[in-house]
């Protein structure tokens, strides 16, 4: 019965600290637990009766990420959101390595999981990792991973308009595209081109993405690419 477990999170979350390392270790060994129901509740109870941060906690929340139930694994998303601080490193490294899970909607969790633990200025190594996904196999991955490149550089995030350009020089076709998609989306929601990175890593390709960026990005990729026609290299100002 749902509303007996969660009593049983509220009476656990009120225990003494003498008491609290044990109803820690009581309460991990039940996210194995056959019952999904059960799991999402030990989950929401971990957090809980753990000190917030605790890399202990912090380890066993982002192994539930690889849940076979959704309902685990977004409890288990919610819960480290609300329990780490934004660009916790150890929170960070834990949801990163679930980014080459075997499993696709493992893969798309983790990174719903970093896009939203990543603090500002955001840490490379993940922003990296989160922007590489755009090369996943499975195409509910790349879109999982597109919309939160574009949510982070609506909000202003820095890098993440530079680490989708350097896509734009590796990768097979289809990773191109999709970092190019996310670019003319990030242009349209406000978000700055940073069109020197971009030419960057485009090579010779640059003045095609660029026109395209003008062309679908709306009056703000406009803007930009015209506030680079007096940039010192000749290679930015040739595709403004």
């Amino acid at each position: 019965d749902w509303e007996v477990r969660w009593a049983a999170v509220e009476a656990v979350a009120g225990l003494t600290d003498r008491a609290r390392v044990r109803a820690v270790d009581a309460v991990g060994q039940r996210v194995r637990h056959a019952d999904a129901a059960v799991r999402r509740s030990a989950v929401q109870a971990l957090t809980r009766v753990s000190r917030k941060g605790d890399d202990l906690a912090i380890a066993v929340v982002s192994a539930c990420i690889e849940d076979k139930a959704e309902t685990v694994r977004k409890a288990a998303v919610a819960e480290l959101v609300a329990f780490v601080e934004r660009g916790d490193e150890y929170a960070l490294a834990a949801v990163r390595a679930r980014l080459e899970h075997p499993r696709a909607e493992v893969r798309g969790t983790a990174v719903d999981a970093l896009a939203r633990l990543l603090a500002e200025p955001a840490d490379e190594g993940a922003l990296l990792a989160l922007t590489a996904r755009l090369g996943d196999p499975t195409p509910e991955v790349r879109r999982l991973a597109a919309e939160a490149l574009v949510r982070l550089a609506a909000c202003g995030a820095r890098g993440v308009v530079g680490a989708v350009g350097c896509l734009l020089g590796r990768g097979e076709g289809p990773t191109r595209q999709a970092a190019v998609d996310v670019l003319v989306k990030a242009a349209r929601s406000g978000a700055e081109l940073a069109l020197p990175e971009v030419c960057e890593h485009a090579g010779g390709e640059a003045p095609e993405v660029v026109a395209r960026l003008i062309s679908q990005g709306g009056e703000r990729a406009v803007a930009s690419v015209c506030g680079q026609l007096e940039h010192l290299s000749g290679e930015v100002r040739r595709a403004a």
